[in-house]
């Protein structure tokens, strides 16, 4: 699944109409439901199911869906998402590992509503949560919770589909 997703992403990156680049972010393929491959389908609705599951809420509706495309020196700044209830990341590979920077290319939380980023004192960031995600890799979170990519420094793309859903 994942190579038949791949190919596709590198593909639709070429499409004016459903990708562009972002300024520091790498390229953004937007709009899984229009990538047009079965596997695309397959994992739109295993993000669905998974949020459905843990909010409880029995009919999902995306509200923004994409890929992203990372390339060497490319990041996220901190963000957060303001409409919907949830954020699913679903790691489609996650580039390559650098020895000398364990945090490249992490997803990483800095929120102080996670009791990992306050070990000093509640509601006091000073530290982030950054979990190592491997390639089939399902992350949910709170739209609303401040997260980000560190830099990316590997010479394979860094590839993640992501959900905003309600």
């Amino acid at each position: 699944m994942h190579a038949a997703l791949i190919r596709r992403l590198f593909e639709l990156e070429k499409d004016p109409e459903l990708a562009h680049r972002m300024e520091i972010g790498g390229s953004k393929i937007r709009d899984v439901h229009r990538w047009g491959i079965p596997e695309a389908e397959l994992v739109n609705e295993r993000a669905r199911a998974f949020f459905s599951l843990a909010s409880g809420k029995p009919d999902p509706t995306a509200d923004l869906a994409w890929a992203n495309i990372s390339r060497s020196g490319e990041w996220l700044s901190p963000h957060s998402h303001d409409v919907s209830v949830g954020s699913v990341v679903y790691c489609l590979d996650p580039g390559d590992a650098d020895p000398g920077n364990r945090f490249s290319g992490r997803l990483a939380f800095a929120d102080p509503r996670i009791a990992e980023c306050c070990p000093s004192q509640d509601d006091a960031v000073t530290r982030e949560l950054a979990p190592e995600l491997r390639a089939g890799a399902l992350v949910l979170f709170p739209c609303q919770m401040v997260h980000y990519v560190h830099p990316y420094t590997g010479r394979r793309p860094r590839i993640t589909i992501a959900w905003n859903l309600s």
